[in-house]
């Protein structure tokens, strides 16, 4: 068994897709180091002091506004209703103080209550407190602190009667997009709750009213008078009143916010499986990449593009994720759905939320994502087909996923190996580039994509077929497209090993289905050198899993790992093939793959480095023994096979070889009577010589059979 690499680490810096023309690709790595502070870290603060002074003259504009509509609202209820007074009175109040300190509090908002220490403390801070605020009756977890501003926040919270509790020190850990993110999420959630905010029925003061009734001596009759306090009991003034509510409502609004952002650096995705290669320890890959994922189109779907703009608006949340498709079947990993529409313009856009279905808390959103509207017939058979070849397109890389035992969520740490999880991650991405990303690189298979259906449609418009017809024939025309293209591409991967001390590099082209080959080859050289490694633990789990009735015997590990090198060499040599039939190529190739897939769980498990005796788990033990019966079974398998080539080879070597034999003897004999030169005889006795050597060569493969 060969050693070549002590150690492979994978990069990916450069794709090259061989099509006609040359096109050339550019990829990134994945990111598998820790994370620390953002590199534009230093650019929030300014970014979130600009978007709370924008917010809070939008805000309080808004609020002025409400308050001015409330009052004429309420004004005739009050005049009939004395219950009304204490509402009216608080609303026209409340419009005053507004209206009036309208641009001191936008000057200095912390002053009436609007502090937004949220926004501060994490765009500021590179060091956080973590803190348990307990505030008004609520407590609020991982509230969010600088590290130098804890002391003062406590005094200033605790003056309010609120407890704060140091929990730990944490790097602030935010990503530019996160923070975005986050700061959306601020300001849009106030701009939307301010109202509530400020204005709510039982934040309305009792202020007593009441009618009485005085004797008037100049009219001689009694008169009505109403009696209601000149400001809410307990307070100097109805601006004292107000300026603690909204400073109440803001600080339970901020607090929640400061508790529920995210700082820390995403917690990597552990490892169910156990690694691929003994003592292996595979580097989880940073799901971070749904910061840089594209802004894809939101398509509306056929069944929905009948719709006018107002109707697509008009559509609840649940209907939006029927209504909308994205071009995204390669990475399918990640979900792009439709949260909202917005108009702008007399367009409509729509606001979506990309979500990373192996962890669901992973989310980002982006807007201004124009939505095509087409009442027309012929568009609507184009969304259909559209769909069609993208649903297509997903079953296809869905069968490759499935080969390596994933599924359509791409979890790449699942494959427990640096080389299978980032030439994986290699080859997503260069698919996606083919048919989701609009670059002059990838132009002639959008092109070919989109002639297919042109010519369904014309063909459906014509009568020629019917759209079940057409969605049959364009799935299998884009399925042949898409596999055409991914066969001759061809994929540059850098390769860093280890030589000594010594790290060196190498660059490496393959064709794109090849890579997979090559990255299981280049875990057969890790599976050496562990087997090496773990040798008297293998013997010693062989020797105590044996009994009297079954010998475990290390012969069946050699040959598996002889039979899995044949495998992958095979694949391999799939993989290099330029097919007519690329329908039964794929077939071929994605079996193959199964195959050399199952082989190494199976090596896996019997070359484990961990010991398999009677205090193991029984779990661990019927692991250990199902695997050396599969791989019993495989070898046995794998001899029949071997046999019956054999035996169809040897037969024909003997039959081939008797044949000849037989008619050289009759024509020696007949030349020898006639001719009786000694180059006729020597010819003849050649002929006879080889196939001599052909009937022995015949039985000797007959006899290994037997």
């Amino acid at each position: 068994m060969s050693k070549k690499f002590n150690k492979i680490l994978l990069s990916l810096p450069i794709l090259t897709l061989a099509t006609t023309p040359l096109i050339t690709l550019t990829s990134k790595a994945p990111r598998n180091s820790s994370r620390a502070i953002d590199k534009d870290f230093n650019s929030f603060e300014a970014q979130a002091k600009a978007e709370a002074e924008k917010l809070i003259k939008e805000a309080i504009e808004s609020l002025v506004k409400f308050l001015e509509e409330l009052d004429e609202k309420i004004k005739k209820e009050a005049l009939n209703n004395p219950s009304q007074l204490s509402r009216r009175l608080y609303v026209q109040k409340l419009a005053a103080y507004y209206k009036t300190n309208k641009d001191n509090i936008i000057a200095n908002p912390k002053t009436y209550g609007f502090s937004f220490t949220a926004l501060e403390q994490i765009s500021k801070y590179k060091k956080i407190i973590l803190a348990r605020v307990e505030y008004e009756g609520k407590t609020y977890e991982n509230v969010k602190i600088g590290d130098t501003e804890f002391d003062s926040y406590k005094a200033e919270l605790e003056a309010k009667g609120a407890k704060v509790t140091k929990i730990k020190e944490v790097e602030n850990q935010i990503t530019k997009a996160r923070f975005t993110l986050f700061l959306k999420k601020y300001v849009d959630g106030l701009k939307q709750q301010i109202t509530n905010l400020v204005y709510s029925e039982n934040q309305i003061p009792d202020l007593k009213p009441s009618v009485s009734f005085e004797w008037d001596e100049t009219t001689q009759t009694f008169k009505p008078k109403l009696n209601i306090l000149d400001k809410p009991e307990g307070f100097d003034s109805w601006d004292d009143y107000i300026k603690k509510n909204i400073t109440k409502k803001i600080a339970d609004y901020d607090l929640k916010q400061s508790q529920d952002a995210n700082i820390a650096e995403d917690k990597l995705e552990e490892l169910e499986k156990i690694p691929l290669v003994p003592g292996d320890k595979p580097k989880p890959i940073d799901k971070d990449d749904i910061d840089s994922l594209p802004e894809l189109e939101a398509l509306v779907k056929s069944e929905y593009a009948n719709k006018t703009s107002n109707e697509l608006q008009a559509l609840s949340k649940e209907e939006l994720k029927k209504a909308f498709f994205f071009n995204n079947p390669v990475n399918s990993r990640y979900e792009y759905t439709v949260e909202s529409i917005t108009r702008e313009d007399n367009k409509i856009y729509a606001n979506v939320v990309i979500s990373d279905r192996v962890a669901p808390e992973r989310k980002r959103t982006y807007s201004k994502s124009e939505i095509k509207v087409d009442n027309s017939t012929s568009y609507a058979l184009n969304q259909l087909l559209y769909e069609a070849q993208n649903q297509e397109i997903s079953k296809v890389m869905t069968e490759f996923y499935q080969a390596l035992g994933l599924d359509d969520k791409i979890d790449y740490n699942s494959l427990a190996n640096d080389n299978l999880q980032q030439t994986l991650y290699a080859m997503v991405e260069l698919a996606t580039k083919i048919v989701t990303l609009d670059s002059p690189d990838t132009k002639e298979f959008k092109a070919e994509r989109q002639a297919l259906i042109d010519r369904k449609i014309k063909d459906i418009q014509a009568n020629r077929l019917s759209k079940t017809a057409a969605i049959v024939e364009i799935k299998s025309a884009i399925r042949d497209t898409l596999l055409s293209y991914l066969v001759s591409a061809q994929i540059t991967i850098k390769y860093t090993f280890k030589v000594g001390d010594e790290e060196r590099s190498v660059n490496e082209t393959n064709p794109y289905w090849k890579v997979m080959g090559r990255a299981y080859e280049r875990i057969m050289n890790q599976f050496a050198k562990a087997i090496t490694t773990y040798k008297d633990i293998i013997e010693k789990n062989l020797q105590v899993n044996s009994s009297k009735q079954r010998k475990l015997e290390k012969r069946v590990i050699e040959e598996l790992y002889e039979a899995l090198r044949k495998d992958i060499f095979r694949l391999k040599s799939i993989a290099s093939q330029h097919p007519n039939n690329l329908e039964k190529w794929y077939a071929h190739y994605v079996e193959s793959l199964k195959r050399v897939k199952k082989e190494f769980d199976t090596l896996r498990d019997l070359a484990t480095n961990k010991e398999i005796n009677e205090s193991s788990k029984a779990e661990d033990k019927k692991t250990y023994l199902d695997s050396y019966l599969a791989a019993q079974e495989h070898i046995s398998k794998q001899h029949v096979s071997q046999n019956k080539l054999r035996t169809v080879i040897g037969a024909i070597l003997l039959s081939l070889g008797l044949l000849m034999l037989i008619i050289s003897l009759i024509m020696l004999l007949v030349k020898f009577k006639v001719n009786k030169r000694r180059k006729v005889i020597l010819a003849y006795s050649v002929m006879i010589g080889v196939s001599a050597i052909l009937v022995v060569a015949g039985v000797i493969l007959l006899a290994l059979v037997i």
